[in-house]
């Protein structure tokens, strides 16, 4: 049931879902599953599940509010 709220990544972001299933806006995300965000994405994250996802984050994201 974790989230995290809608946001900008201005360098861009890599997601490597290690376990269980989330998404990212509308695309559901399994465990091997490889995501890359090209600098100036904006999305959502949640899980309704549970997951253990390795980020990798160039810069710091902005919250949109």
């Amino acid at each position: 049931g974790a989230s995290y709220p809608n946001h900008n990544h201005p360098g861009g972001e890599e997601a490597f879902v290690i376990e269980g299933e989330v998404y990212f806006n509308d695309a559901k995300l399994s465990k091997s599953d490889y995501l890359y965000t090209p600098p100036g994405f904006k999305h959502s994250v949640k899980t309704e599940t549970g997951c253990i996802i390795l980020f990798i984050v160039p810069e710091e994201v902005e919250i949109i509010k």
